[in-house]
This record gives C-alpha cells, sequence and structure tokens, in this order.
C-alpha cells in the first residue's frame, strides 16, 4: 500500500501523524509494523528531527526508512538547466502562450492544424506548478512545429523566426526528449 502525503504550510507533523495514524489504525486496520519505508518532499514538517512525520514514525516504528521522494527531487533537478537550455524553454512557452492567449488565435490555429490533418488541433499550456506537464507541453509543441511557425510568421511574430533555426529546433527536440524522460 503507498500513500501520498505532502506537507501543508503550517501543519506540524506531529498533526499530520496524528491524522495517518487514526486513519491507518482505524479505517485500514493496517499496524505501522506493516510499513517499510516513507517518502517525503523534504519540507520541515516531514523530515523534522525530533518533530517531523518520519520521526514520530520511527517512535512506533524504530524500522522505518525515511527517504526524498524521487519524482520530488527530479523536479527540483530540471530547474537547473543550462542557459540555452532555459532559453528555449522559455521562447517556447512565449510562443505556445502567443498562441493560447486569445481566442481568436487559438481557434485560428486550430483551423490551421485541421486544414493540414495534423495529429493535434491544439497547443498545450505549459504551468510552471504542474512540472510534468512540461513533458507534454514540449512534445505536442514539437510535434506541431511547422504549423506553429507557419502560424507564427503569419501574425508578424519574431518567434515564428525560431521554428524554422534548425539549431533552436535540434536545441528543442533535445529538450522534449530530456523531460519525455524525466516524465517516464
Amino acid at each position: 500500500m503507498i500513500f501520498f502525503i505532502k506537507a501543508i504550510a503550517f501543519v506540524p507533523g506531529e498533526a499530520i501523524f496524528d491524522l495517518l495514524n487514526t486513519f491507518l489504525d482505524s479505517e485500514l486496520h493496517v499496524h505501522w509494523s506493516k510499513c517499510n519505508s516513507i517518502c517525503t518532499d523534504g519540507a520541515a514538517a516531514m523530515t523534522g528531527r525530533n518533530k517531523g512525520l518520519v520521526a514520530r514514525i520511527q517512535t512506533v516504528a524504530p524500522h522505518v526508512k525515511g527517504n526524498h521522494c524521487v519524482l520530488h527531487r527530479t523536479a527540483l533537478a530540471s530547474k537547473r538547466i543550462s542557459p540555452v537550455l532555459h532559453d528555449v524553454l522559455s521562447n517556447a512557452i512565449r510562443a505556445v502562450n502567443f498562441i493560447k492567449a486569445k481566442p481568436l488565435n487559438s481557434r485560428l490555429f486550430a483551423n490551421l492544424c485541421g486544414e493540414s490533418e495534423s495529429d493535434h488541433i491544439k497547443l498545450l499550456l505549459h504551468t510552471e506548478v504542474r512540472w510534468l506537464s512540461r513533458g507534454r507541453f514540449l512534445e505536442r509543441l514539437f510535434e506541431l512545429r511547422e504549423e506553429v511557425g507557419k502560424f507564427l510568421s503569419d501574425h508578424d511574430s519574431t518567434l515564428g523566426d525560431l521554428f524554422s533555426d534548425s539549431v533552436w529546433l535540434s536545441q528543442l527536440a533535445y529538450l522534449t526528449d530530456i523531460f519525455a524522460l524525466v516524465n517516464n
């Protein structure tokens, strides 16, 4: 059985432990001896030495090991990309935002994709909060790169020139592959 628990601001680890302990005991009838390890996001409420969730769990089950969630580590690592690739990502976000920001642009882009018989008719929006969206966002942008380049050029956006630059496109492809691997 796997639980994903994220620390909430201003909620101490002891309170999280009490809720989790009550849930495991009364709802699931599972004892802490069945638990082997716990993954956390690294927040103080989770990893505090004396009052953190992991410390409280280890008082009732000393064999439990605490570790940092591998997905959270990957998210942190993906934020530190090279300046060149960061510029590629920024320009990709700007290009998609140019199309997605106005409903008219979105409809015109969907019509363009429909006329060119593309597999997709819309781009995905990137959000910083949902970091896993980067991989899908970049994949969709790369799949629609010709349509995006044509749309941006037709609308006198300087970003359209990027989609005819083979170096920039190869960097976009590389970045797409990196985030596809991170997603998997």
